[in-house]
């Protein structure tokens, strides 16, 4: 049963979500068009945006079956090919009383549901033994594992890591459960033997080191600038000024000063007399193309010695601080000065080659100071080595006496505690597995209970009895101009009809439509495919535009439906029904003669000019009639609760021309006789101010109603009551408890 609710997105009650709790078997909702009516509705039928959250009592969801305007448009849009409802005809005794046996209160189905619940029951209850059990293991086990650990620490690392227990009793647990029972003639661990192996093996510290990478030597004979540094590279010797520079043997000089020619403006750049007109053409021929490749070998030679430094300085650095300790300092620091020695000598080489490339130079091309480095790198290597070794041995030693703490913890310290644990345990796992066995059998038992049951009914089923009594209710309500007949376009379906013939449903009267559409939802309830199924019946004012005798029907067959969803042997659970009918509200509620009241709740939808909508709950019905509605929202202004001031004066006005004038033919001047003279002008002036107040716009220049005069005219409203002899009527209807003094107002 649903007890409880919360609607999302339903515009009409603000931007908070509304919540309605206390729902029972058969719940009633009044409100006004525009309240929100039809927003519930459309949340139980997850129309748009709007989203219902819940809440069932004990967990039980029902089938919700949701009837308003949305589904009459859905049934009407489709009048020639309604879905059939099948219920039980009479074409087959045997298989009728085959299913009464199944079906009945008390059948055989009724008889596999309760042993599945008890054995469900039975089950839970082993289930919740076995954990007993294992929590009492948990326990002990807990506290003989911590007194171990506390007390002798460095047994601690064996309990911890990958699947280790730690502050994890469950763990723990689970660990000791899947061990193997030991055999008689296995040796158990010693705890002083564990304690000293533990102060070995489980040093955290230790760990491997990286190897020192060694160096590469530069290859002076892969570079082919290498060939040059001994040789002179010189430009040619065919120009004319060749003899006199070779002769001079300054080729570096004349080739520095090349560049300075072309801004020399008609200077040589050498002796800074007037140059001749081909000097330039000379010194481009003198050092030609062969000269400018000589040049660039050299470079590239130079390039490719200085990255060859940078990446044996890289290298060195990449070595990790730990590894650079197993390093001996005096003969690193040797080896690196006799290398970085070298390499400063052979860069400032390279680079006066480059800049007189007509001179020779004499690189050391000895692989000695990478090698002496190198020598030192391998012995370092050769202790890191060791040490990994060393730390290899004590992780492969790490499992096998972490598993001796096991053994020592599981087989000796809790050797009983397991005993006992297992020798129970293996009873009440019995327990659980048979109860397990038997819901499994029950639950069989109820489907094939069901598969039988709708075998049964597909041989006695039809959908002509809904036919049949639809046009029966149909035509001893009036409506005789259409009837419901079998579809000619789905097979066992329905259509609407006018002799035969397919009705048009925009032939059908806004009463044809709401009093067909809602037949059709109420045999449907019944149908094959909710028989099994527990439901809620959500029904949004079913009365529109019907007339009272069909009203009147419809206001009885929804009363069959609370009634069904009140005896709790129904399929029909819960019954939600919305209205903004007085006259419906209250034929579907009235208590008569052995109705009970339980299982019933109302609540009122009030509508808010400035906030959301708001929903009130009530355990006893709020609602009876239209005159005593009104009369409830004078004793809401009685109480001081602030009302629309127009508003109050058109109940006013409804009340005292009901009962004086409708009911009663009293007319305020018969009224006036019975009061004092100075209360006739007050009364006149009620009568005024109810007639203008309610039936006119006021205008401000000439009246202006406030709260004093609403307070001033309640006063006048009750003694027209009192001094017309109508005081007993008043406080009835003010709910005015004389027992408790006058002051005791119902609201």
């Amino acid at each position: 049963m649903l007890r409880e609710m919360t609607i999302t997105g339903g515009t009409c009650f603000g931007r908070t979500p509304l919540t309605v709790t206390g729902l029972r078997p058969a719940s009633f909702f009044y409100g006004p068009n525009g309240s929100g009516k039809t927003t519930i509705s459309r949340a139980f039928a997850g129309y748009g945006s709007l989203q219902l959250k819940p809440q069932w009592h004990d967990g039980t969801e029902l089938a919700v079956q949701v009837y308003n305007r949305d589904l009459v448009d859905q049934i009407l849009r489709e009048s020639d090919r309604m879905p059939g409802v099948f219920v039980l005809g009479e074409s087959n005794v045997d298989a009728q009383k085959r299913l009464e046996q199944i079906q009945k209160p008390g059948g055989e189905r009724d008889l596999a549901v309760g042993l599945y619940g008890r054995m469900q029951t039975s089950h839970e209850a082993a289930q919740e033994r076995q954990r007993d059990a294992k929590e009492s293991f948990r326990n002990a086990a807990w506290h003989k594992y911590r007194a171990l650990v506390d007390e002798h620490v460095a047994l601690l690392p064996a309990f911890t890591g990958h699947r280790g227990v730690d502050r994890n009793k469950d763990m723990l647990v689970m660990r000791l459960l899947e061990r193997d029972t030991p055999s008689k003639d296995e040796t158990l661990p010693k705890l002083d033997d564990l304690l000293a192996d533990a102060a070995a093996v489980f040093d955290t510290g230790a760990t491997t080191r990286a190897r020192l990478a060694e160096l590469e030597d530069f290859q002076w004979s892969d570079e082919d600038g290498f060939v040059l540094l001994d040789q002179k590279v010189v430009g040619s010797s065919e120009v004319s000024l060749s003899e006199l520079v070779e002769k001079l043997g300054n080729e570096d000089w004349i080739q520095t000063g090349r560049q300075y020619l072309h801004g020399a403006d008609g200077r040589c750049p050498f002796c800074q007399q007037k140059a001749p007109k081909d000097l330039a053409k000379q010194l481009e021929e003198m050092f030609d193309d062969r000269y400018t490749k000589q040049l660039e070998k050299l470079k590239q030679l130079s390039t490719a010695y200085s990255s060859w430094v940078l990446s044996i300085r890289a290298g060195i650095a990449s070595w990790s601080a730990e590894s650079t300790n197993y390093l001996d300092e005096a003969a690193y620091q040797k080896a690196l000065g006799s290398l970085e020695s070298t390499v400063s000598a052979n860069e400032r080489l390279l680079e006066q080659k480059l800049g007189a490339p007509s001179e020779s130079v004499d690189v050391s091309t000895s692989s000695s100071p990478v090698e002496a480095l190198n020598a030192v790198i391998r012995e370092a290597n050769a202790k890191i080595d060791a040490h990994n070794r060393l730390v290899e041995s004590q992780r492969d030693a790490k499992p096998k006496l972490a598993e001796d703490c096991w053994i020592y913890l599981a087989d000796v310290l809790l050797r009983d505690e397991l005993a006992a644990y297992w020798k129970r345990s293996v009873g009440l796992q019995k327990g659980v597995e048979t109860t397990a066995q038997k819901m499994k059998e029950a639950s069989t038992a109820i489907v094939k209970l069901d598969d039988e049951v709708r075998d049964l009914q597909q041989s006695v089923e039809s959908s002509q009895p809904v036919i049949d009594e639809i046009n029966g209710l149909l035509e001893r309500s009036g409506f005789t101009s259409f009837h419901i007949v079998n579809s000619t376009e789905l097979h066992d379906g329905y259509m609407l009809a006018r002799d035969g013939v397919p009705l048009d449903e925009h032939s059908l009267s806004e009463g044809e439509r709401t009093f067909i559409a809602f037949l059709y939802y109420y045999f449907r309830l019944n149908s094959r495919e909710n028989a099994s199924a527990k439901i809620l019946a959500v029904i949004d004012d079913p009365i529109s535009s019907l007339d009272s005798d069909v009203l009147f029907i419809v206001s009885a067959l929804v009363r069959d439906l609370i009634n069904r969803a009140l005896s709790k042997s129904d399929h029909l659970a819960q019954v939600i029904v919305l209205t903004h009918n007085v006259y419906f509200h209250k034929e579907i509620t009235q208590l008569r003669h052995k109705d009970e009241g339980a299982g019933r709740c109302y609540h009122v939808i009030r509508k808010s000019l400035t906030d959301g909508n708001v929903v009130e709950t009530h355990a006893k019905n709020p609602i009876s009639t239209e005159y005593e509605r009104l009369w409830s929202e004078v004793r809401r202004a009685s109480q001081g609760e602030e009302m629309s001031v127009i508003g109050l004066e058109n109940i006013l006005r409804r009340i005292l021309e009901n009962y004086f004038r409708i009911a009663g033919g009293i007319w305020e001047d018969e009224i006036v006789q019975y009061l004092e003279p100075a209360e006739r002008p007050v009364l006149r002036s009620l009568f005024n101010w109810v007639n203008e107040g309610s039936h006119g716009v006021f205008e401000n220049l000439h009246y202006s109603p406030s709260v004093t005069t609403q307070d001033i005219y309640l006063d006048v409203f009750k003694h027209v009551f009192v001094n017309s002899g109508h005081d007993a009527h008043y406080k009835m209807m003010m709910g005015i408890d004389e027992s408790k003094g006058a002051a005791h107002v119902r609201v």
